[in-house]
């Protein structure tokens, strides 16, 4: 960037190739580099043209402000030497940044300051918005699950696969006449973490499990238990516990988080129309 008139574009530069690559400007790829540039050389022209603005002549920065901001990029290195190091590395230095930072939070002033003029969100809006997104608001139907597992491994007799086979097709036969015994059984027989609380798997949506277990658990009843049931793990017997239906959450309910949101939106709303008149 042998063009650079103003230092600052290198703090885009470095901010823009953190965002994007997780990677400071010298770590990346020719490509990777244009493109970080090519950010880096937009957000500069927005950002200045907002602090050219007549409403950011209006604002002032406080010198205390940017003295913390400052500190806060400085307490992530270890030492002042390892911290100048860093800026000199990335073509800055702590004149330069600290100028950055002064326009970066001008910036963001003018843009709350903006967005400050939303109108206040009736709760027409919100029953509106709660009446066209319900399924948001319905938590999806829950299940309370036990297993008893018998994996699969050639390495021991008892768990290849037709003695593993035999070994839960018994457990189920058991079962199937004294299901109350589940958690005992699997405390006793499962080779699964959950055993030491009784095969417990907790309370699970669907997609939580394999796909064959999760078929199987949401097609049971309460009290219900499932036949062998195999997947990648091994063998497998369910114990659907419980229910727990779906249930919407009442608009009283979800009307502080759907004025959040509705008043986040109209923010975004006023600052992207403000930005587009510049």
């Amino acid at each position: 960037m042998s063009d650079v008139t103003d230092p600052i574009i290198y703090y885009h530069l470095l901010r823009s190739a953190l965002a994007l690559f997780q990677q400071p400007p010298a770590a990346l790829s020719a490509t990777h580099y244009q493109q970080a540039l090519t950010h880096a050389q937009r957000s500069y022209a927005l950002e200045s043209k907002v602090i050219a603005s007549a409403e950011a002549a209006a604002i002032s920065i406080p010198t205390a402000t940017l003295d913390a901001a400052m500190a806060e990029v400085q307490c992530r290195y270890p030492d002042t030497a390892a911290f100048d190091a860093d800026l000199k590395a990335n073509r800055l230095d702590r004149g330069v940044l600290r100028t950055a930072l002064q326009r970066e939070r001008l910036f963001d002033a003018v843009l709350q300051q903006v967005s400050a003029t939303s109108e206040p969100i009736s709760d027409a809006a919100i029953a509106h918005f709660y009446a066209q997104a319900h399924r948001r608001f319905t938590p999806p139907e829950r299940r309370a699950v036990r297993q008893i597992l018998i994996t699969i491994n050639p390495d021991y007799p008892e768990n290849r696969r037709e003695h593993a086979a035999q070994r839960i097709q018994q457990l189920h036969d058991r079962l199937a006449v004294a299901v109350s015994e589940f958690a005992t059984v699997a405390s006793q027989h499962s080779e699964c973490p959950s055993a030491l609380n009784g095969g417990a798997l907790g309370v699970v949506t669907r997609g939580t499990l394999y796909p064959a277990l999760d078929s199987a658990l949401f097609a049971l009843t309460a009290g219900a238990m499932s036949g062998v049931v195999e997947s990648e793990m091994g063998f497998h017997l369910l114990l659907c516990e419980r229910i727990l239906p779906a249930h919407p959450i009442p608009l009283q309910q979800a009307a502080a988080q759907i004025r959040h949101h509705l008043e986040q939106q109209q923010r975004r709303q006023l600052q992207q129309r403000y930005l587009a008149t510049l």
